[in-house]
């Protein structure tokens, strides 16, 4: 399956890492007014020394920024081998700003006297401001047979002021009712976007296909986080020539 960022996002539940040379915990940070402050751990395991350069940006064009409200260490930072340091991120919310969920992404960049470019390492920020909310809808559904492949495209539409933070389960049959595909996992879902499921185009024969689609919001990873949406089902009939 593939879903394309920013739109779309399964989640690595695992600290996210430059080459292992770099590592973070958590993968995320959920500010409010409750708790507007947060800190990020980053770890090197290099066996050299290590400089981060730091700086955030909007996270995605459909999703309303906080990019402006965050204050953290901007600039470089530097890791001792194998070191360790604690980032602090903080939420400066402007007075009178609607309720909803904004977002940004805290971008670190690593390099050592080695490698002067490095890679980035992309922590999401969401700063939940009064009530929040949010729901999800399928908005179209079509395939293509393609150089090979047979593409099946879900689009998905954000409901809510709140990006929708949920899990797919997601099972495509054919017209005899044999299972062609099936995958459960994380989806995140920032204003509207595509799902996208890719066949061999041998495995996908012309006929008609049912796909199912199963939301839900049982999401252990992201706690007290997370919001509760009711379970929403669809079942589509797809004709592929």
């Amino acid at each position: 399956m593939r879903l394309h960022a920013p739109a779309f996002l399964f989640l690595v539940l695992f600290p996210f890492s430059l080459h292992a040379q770099l590592s973070v915990q958590p993968t995320w940070l959920y500010l409010d007014a409750q708790r507007p402050s947060a800190s990020l751990q980053l770890r090197s395991v290099a066996a050299e020394d290590v400089t981060v350069r730091v700086r955030d940006k909007s996270s995605d064009a459909s999703a309303a920024s906080c990019a402006e409200w965050l204050r953290f260490e901007r600039g470089t930072l530097g890791l001792a081998p194998k070191g360790a340091t604690a980032f602090a991120v903080t939420a400066d919310m402007p007075a009178g700003i609607r309720d909803g969920e904004y977002a940004a992404d805290l971008v670190f960049t690593r390099s050592t006297a080695a490698d002067d470019e490095g890679d980035e390492l992309v922590v999401p920020v969401h700063v939940r401001v009064g009530e929040v909310y949010s729901d999800v809808k399928l908005a179209g559904a079509g395939a293509e047979r393609k150089d090979g492949e047979v593409i099946f495209r879900f689009h998905l539409t954000q409901l809510g002021n709140a990006a929708y933070r949920g899990m797919l389960d997601l099972r495509l049959e054919n017209g005899s009712g044999k299972e062609v595909h099936a995958r459960k996992g994380p989806v995140d879902v920032y204003g509207k976007g595509t799902v996208e499921v890719v066949q061999p185009s041998d495995a996908v024969p012309p006929g008609r296909y049912r796909v199912y689609m199963n939301f839900d919001s049982d999401r252990e990873d992201l706690g007290d986080r997370a919001i509760p949406v009711l379970p929403k089902k669809y079942t589509i009939d797809i004709s592929m020539p």
